[in-house]
């Protein structure tokens, strides 16, 4: 399989997953089930797929160590696949904390931008 159509296919993967959770949350706020899936939400989605590849090394563009710099995902959700590897930083009030040790799921909830975490 070419690397584009393996691309393709996680995108579509990815862009499912995203419209299941979206009605999973829908429906965990009395929402009906489609509430998500208008024009106006996410109908007509503004989607971004960035393949990024966290090493475990810092940037150091002299070396030719290229990562990805300090940004912040929007959205309603970011699906997040991720390996052995532990780069996830999370940057509660845009302060940016120190390197998040093995953080296997994170779920925000509405009333806490930190949400839970639950380490190995």
């Amino acid at each position: 399989m070419s690397p584009t159509i393996m691309v393709i296919k996680i995108y579509k993967y990815a862009e499912r997953v995203s419209k299941e959770i979206a009605m999973i949350i829908a429906l965990s706020l009395d929402l009906d089930v489609g509430f998500f899936d208008k024009p106006e939400m996410l109908g007509e989605p503004l989607v971004t797929l960035k393949l990024l590849h966290y090493e475990g090394k810092i940037s150091d563009p002299a070396r030719g160590i290229y990562g990805c710099g300090a940004h912040s995902d929007f959205g309603l959700i970011n699906l997040l696949a991720t390996d052995d590897v532990a780069d996830l930083q999370v940057s509660p009030n845009n302060v940016f904390c120190v390197h998040e040790p093995e953080i296997q799921r994170y779920a925000s909830g509405p009333d806490s931008y930190h949400g839970q975490e639950m380490r190995k």
